[in-house]
């Protein structure tokens, strides 16, 4: 609202003064043209209240043309007000929303006015009187705002009016036209005991009884429609029963280990809507920690399936449910055949009451100064994120592999807080009763209506500053967490001092495996050698040298057939292996066809 200061006018160029000398001159013209009559007219009248009080008559002679004149004043004056109330009608509907004659006609078309006058004669007049009151008030205000007496003139909107400071605080009788969407809280202030004020509390009882003011009734809380203000009532506040969303950017908040993250919070509510209803049951023995959440869902056999068990009651609230289902003496008449849940209204819901105690109960900050309702929220679900996220350590949070933890503590966060700004908001239950297996349902089954039992609808009384208000909490939530780019490198290095420990243990262990395996081929091979070696010298029954070669041959065999051998034996071992087979080598002599070169033993010398 813009604060537009009232600049001050010349007197004749005041637009109620310009319309004042206006009709002033449109009377002096009436007068002088029916002077005559109009003083005939007086003079009747005189006559008439001598008469009716002294009871004797004057000595005036009342003449024929004398009452010709009365006869003319009075016809003129009947013109007037028939004219007057045609025109009244007209242009009513044209100023403020009210009943216009479509309206009217539409409800006399379907008989609504019919059947209400032969239902209840009463509700039916009622009806009429209220149309004939609200054309007869707007056309009291349009003859105040024509003389420039009328005081502020606002529209509310979606909670909110385009009216400048100065508009709003006009002194005089006002409106208000409000829409669907909103709300206003009227105060009016208290005047001094003057004379002045004395002749203003006369005329507001005389207004009173024409039908053209209200009562005194401060505070007032007003809906949707049209508000006639009193001379000194001033809106305190606008009061906007839309849903409404609230954030704050740069939120910082410390893990259990001290690690500052920064993040965006919001938080989604409302005044205009009737609080969520929660459907209760016992799953288990009759204990407050027993309730359970439950969602029925109807199926098209008619029958209630039981699709969701939850456990996310505060502990109060199911202690609050707990005590009242338990002091029922008569449970028979507490609980009745189960019926479905209402169904929501699409439009915002007006109550007084929560208007009231939202507009009124308001915080002050460190400054003295007031604190909208609409901030508590907000505050609350910052209050509630710092709280939730002190219970994890920054690397629970932050998982290098999030794909290995599909249940992350940050979704565990997220709905933690979503779950306690609902439940700390303005809340509804009913009990669910179950009148087979103890009284406890069972996820995924479905039963019959007929053997379900539920509560009236009540509301939740545990007090918390929301509810308090009357505030609603729909969602609840906040964006990913951000941290400084310190703490970031730090968590790489982490991660990367992490990923090398456990890549040299994993070399470690498979080095260790390798030797393990590699000791036991060795064990096996030699355990094979041995063996061979021993049958080799049970077999043969030559010289010494001649076995000696027959052991170097065959230990040339086994190298050259398994490479792997090969590898198990130094170099050294090679080496002496060669210089013993050029020792003990036999010299090669030209023998008969069919004879052997080298042992004797029908074997082809070793080469190393």
């Amino acid at each position: 609202m813009s604060d537009q200061p009232i600049i001050p006018q010349p007197f004749f160029r005041r637009r109620n003064v310009q319309i004042f000398l206006f009709v002033l001159l449109l009377a002096f013209i009436f007068f002088l043209t029916f002077r005559k009559q109009i003083w005939d007219t007086f003079t009747l009248f005189y006559v008439d209240i001598s008469l009716l009080f002294g009871g004797q008559t004057p000595n005036i002679e009342i003449t024929e043309p004398m009452l010709v004149s009365r006869d003319i004043i009075l016809v003129n004056l009947l013109n007037f007000l028939i004219i007057f109330i045609l025109t009244a009608i007209i242009i009513a509907p044209a100023l403020l929303p009210i009943t216009t004659f479509r309206e009217i006609y539409n409800t006399l078309n379907t008989g609504e006015i019919l059947r209400q006058a032969l239902s209840s004669p009463h509700t039916a007049l009622h009806h009429l009187l209220l149309i004939a009151q609200q054309i007869w008030r707007t056309l009291f205000h349009f003859l105040l705002h024509t003389f420039g007496l009328l005081g502020p003139a606002i529209f509310v909107k979606d909670g909110s009016t385009a009216a400048s400071e100065a508009e709003m605080r006009r002194n005089g009788i006002g409106v208000a036209v409000v829409d669907y969407n909103s709300a206003i809280v009227l105060e009016e202030e208290v005047p001094a005991f003057t004379l002045r004020n004395f002749f203003y509390i006369i005329l507001e009882a005389v207004l009173w009884g024409l039908g053209l003011y209200n009562r005194y009734h401060s505070p007032r809380i007003e809906g949707a429609g049209i508000v006639f203000i009193r001379r000194l009532e001033r809106i305190r506040s606008i009061v906007d029963l839309r849903r409404q969303t609230r954030s704050r950017l740069n939120v910082r908040a410390y893990t259990r280990d001290g690690i500052e993250v920064s993040t965006i919070v919001w938080v989604l509510f409302t005044l205009g809507q009737d609080p969520d209803i929660q459907q209760v049951s016992y799953i288990g023995e009759q204990q407050p920690e027993n309730l359970r959440v439950i969602t029925l869902r109807r199926m098209e056999n008619g029958n209630l399936r039981v699709t969701e068990i939850k456990n996310c009651l505060q502990r109060e609230d199911a202690l609050e449910i707990h005590t009242t289902f338990q002091s029922q003496s008569n449970r028979t008449a507490f609980l009745l055949p189960y019926h479905d849940l209402p169904t929501p209204p699409l439009e915002p819901v007006f109550n007084a009451g929560r208007v009231f105690n939202a507009a009124f109960n308001q915080a002050r900050d460190r400054d003295g100064n007031l604190i909208p309702w609409q901030a508590l929220p907000l505050n609350l679900t910052i209050e509630a994120f710092r709280r939730i996220l002190l219970q994890y350590n920054f690397d629970q949070i932050f998982s290098p592999d999030p794909h290995t933890e599909p249940d992350a503590p940050i979704t565990s966060i997220r709905e933690n807080l979503n779950q306690e700004m609902v439940n700390s908001g303005l809340l509804s239950y009913r009990i669910v009763s179950y009148r087979h297996t103890g009284g406890q349902l069972s996820l995924h089954h479905e039963y019959p209506a007929d053997v379900l039992r539920v509560s009236r609808i009540l509301p939740l009384n545990r007090p918390s500053p929301l509810r308090q208000r009357g505030i609603k909490i729909i969602a609840a939530g906040f964006t990913d967490l951000m941290v400084s780019d310190l703490i970031y490198e730090q968590r790489l290095q982490n991660w990367q001092a992490s990923l090398e420990s456990q890549k040299i243990i994993t070399q470690a262990t498979k080095d260790l495996e390798a030797m393990r395996l590699q000791t036991k081929a060795r064990l096996e091979r030699q355990e094979a050698i041995l063996a061979n070696l021993t049958q080799i010298f049970e077999i043969n029954k030559h010289s010494d040298e001649a076995l000696t070669l027959s052991v170097l041959q065959w230990i040339e065999t086994m190298v050259a057939e398994s490479p792997y051998t090969r590898k198990m034996l130094p170099d050294d071992i090679l080496s002496l292996l060669r210089t013993t087979h050029n020792l003990l080598a036999i010299p090669e002599h030209t023998t008969s066809p069919g004879s052997t070169q080298g042992t004797g033993t029908g074997e082809p010398p070793m080469r190393f």
